[in-house]
């Protein structure tokens, strides 16, 4: 009687133990890992676009099971849904006492054979399972774009990119003003050339500016991208080469001068080769800007096919109760009692015999 008046207390005690006392609920959530490009270095030349990078799965669940379980995406998901028990400190940070306690009620790992991550939360709290566990994938998702998406290497893109715009424009307004210069002095030569071409008083130096345009044409041969110039100066060589007309005035032949024709050759062969020298790095530039948008093309693209970590399911309690329930719990309290007192009362029984 003794024996089974404790187990029915013990089993009554028990029942009514599990019945006052607040269950835990575990809220559970499943992640679906793909590799994505995140995990392929960014090609800085159009040359190695193509490169071939191989990873095994484990690598990279175990990567994104660090990134879930890091202190730094704990404790983004204390401070969007804080724990009614936990208490930050003054910096609004959780001290290593408090993420141990958050960290024994999250359960993160990777089902066997496959490449989902299943998230748990448990707690006796009725509502903060469910808030912890989505502010925690949020915080997870949206840290982890950051740690992948790499701003120092699209600011160095912008950068390269401003940088040679800037340059190009400078080259462009300089070729401008060249250009114009030129024209100007092939127009003083044209003039020149027809002013000589009409008085033959000045023979020698009519001789003279037909050589250098002739060494003109010699020199604007060898330069690219100069056909234009070409035609200008095999314009003033026919000029040149014409039979001299009637004989003009005396004061014609005063107008042209052997040192500002001297100069103007020297201007307009010292401007053309400056300005086939900005062809050059303008077409340089030219590929330089073609390969860094090339780059930023490339680097949107990766970032928009990065999205690898898609949420399966959404936080949601799970609907079996956590650990025991109450009947077997009041069982197992009633079983524990029955063993403990039938051997006390069989310890006593048998001491009393031995005193017989």
């Amino acid at each position: 009687m003794p024996i089974l008046l404790l187990t029915a207390l013990t089993a009554g005690a028990a029942w009514v133990i599990t019945r006052s006392e607040v269950p835990l609920r575990t809220v559970q959530s499943e992640l679906l890992v793909r590799i994505g490009y995140e995990y392929t270095p960014v090609p800085w030349i159009a040359s190695g676009e193509t490169q071939q990078i191989n990873f095994r799965a484990d690598e990279v669940i175990g990567t994104e099971i660090q990134f879930l379980t890091a202190e730094r995406t704990i404790q983004g998901a204390l401070a969007a849904a804080p724990h009614p028990e936990m208490k930050p400190s003054a910096d609004g940070r959780y001290d290593a006492a408090e993420m141990l306690r958050a960290r024994q009620k999250l359960a993160v790992k990777r089902l066997e054979g496959s490449n989902v991550i299943l998230v748990e939360v448990t707690d006796r709290d009725a509502a903060w399972p469910i808030a912890f566990s989505q502010a925690l994938l949020d915080t997870y998702l949206q840290d982890r774009m950051q740690l992948f998406s790499d701003p120092a290497y699209d600011n160095l893109l912008m950068e390269d990119e401003a940088a040679a715009a800037g340059t190009s424009l400078g080259l462009d307004k300089e070729a401008l003003g060249i250009g114009r210069r030129i024209a100007e002095t092939i127009d003083y030569l044209g003039a020149t050339a027809a002013a000589l071409a009409a008085s033959p008083a000045q023979p020698e130096l009519r001789t003279a500016l037909a050589q250098d345009v002739r060494a003109l044409q010699i020199f604007a041969e060898g330069l690219e991208r100069m056909s234009a110039l070409q035609n200008q100066l095999d314009q003033l060589a026919r000029i040149l080469a014409a039979e001299s007309g009637p004989a003009a005035t005396a004061g014609t032949a005063n107008l042209v001068s052997e040192d500002l024709l001297d100069a103007a050759v020297e201007q307009l062969a010292s401007d053309a080769a400056r300005l086939n020298a900005i062809a050059a790095e303008r077409n340089m530039l030219a590929k330089q800007l073609d390969t860094i948008r090339a780059a930023r093309l490339r680097k949107s693209m990766r970032d928009e096919a990065s999205h690898n970590m898609t949420v399966i399911t959404p936080p949601h309690i799970l609907a079996a109760t956590n650990g025991i329930d109450r009947v077997q719990r009041t069982i197992l309290a009633g079983l524990i009692a029955l063993i403990l007192s039938s051997l006390f009362f069989v310890y006593l029984d048998g001491i009393r015999r031995r005193k017989i």
